[in-house]
């Protein structure tokens, strides 16, 4: 299963971290601030967590807690 957006806002995870690039977003709390993502249920946060940590876009494993 390949993960690589938040359902809720439809945005990729892709998109995202080009916006956070744009805006020089380096943080979990300034990436909420910023970009409309994460709004409503809030599963893609451990991923997005993740891709401010790494750069990675797309993931194969679950992540289920913030990390």
């Amino acid at each position: 299963m390949k993960i690589d957006k938040c359902i809720c806002s439809n945005i990729t995870f892709s998109e995202v971290k080009e916006k956070a690039m744009n805006e020089n977003v380096k943080d979990i709390d300034g990436l909420l601030e910023t970009i409309e993502v994460a709004k409503n249920c809030k599963l893609c946060l451990p991923y997005l967590n993740e891709m401010l940590k790494t750069g990675q876009t797309e993931f194969s494993n679950l992540i289920l807690e913030k990390q």
